[in-house]
């Protein structure tokens, strides 16, 4: 397990590799997801959640 400063930066600088139409699946405790709705919400693109609960957040980004 990462520290919030070092999970954030991992997830910010990763996302800008994934391609249109490219998912991310990522499983954390429940207490961390809120961090990771904020990073999605700040990155370019438009991205769509296919699950939010439990753990999980599954993410797709758009197709242009």
């Amino acid at each position: 397990m990462l520290a919030a400063p070092q999970r954030r930066e991992l997830l910010t600088r990763c996302l800008p590799h994934v391609r249109p139409g490219g998912w991310v699946l990522i499983s954390d405790e429940r207490r961390n997801l809120e961090d990771f709705r904020q990073i999605f919400a700040e990155q370019p693109g438009s991205w769509r959640t296919a699950k939010d609960s439990r753990g999980l957040r599954f993410m797709q980004l758009a197709r242009p």
